[in-house]
């Protein structure tokens, strides 16, 4: 699962990036590919919860200036995306717009 959120769509740097990785005994194995420390613990904790909850592979990244109420309502958003099955569909079909 590829996960990039950022305020300016593709346009923008790369922010923090993390991979997460599930073991078989479900446990969540993370490693910082780009490192942006203002949004490393946010995008840590993204990863952590995708991995652990679908049990795949991820790649978050999150660039840009977000608040923890607007990453609050991107996340719950992902969720449920993903829970109504639309997170297989095209990226671009299933486009979140913040206001």
């Amino acid at each position: 699962m590829t996960l990039h959120l950022s305020e300016n769509g593709t346009d923008d740097n790369l922010g923090c990036y993390v991979l997460g990785i599930p073991d078989r005994t479900g446990n969540v194995h993370q490693t910082l590919l780009n490192g942006n420390q203002e949004l490393l613990d946010v995008t840590k904790r993204l990863s952590y919860l995708l991995t652990k909850k679908y049990q795949v592979v991820t790649y978050v990244s999150i660039s840009g200036n977000f608040t923890d109420e607007s990453i609050r309502d991107v996340v719950l958003e992902v969720d449920k995306l993903l829970s109504d099955g639309r997170g297989t569909q095209n990226p671009l079909s299933s486009t979140v717009n913040e206001t």
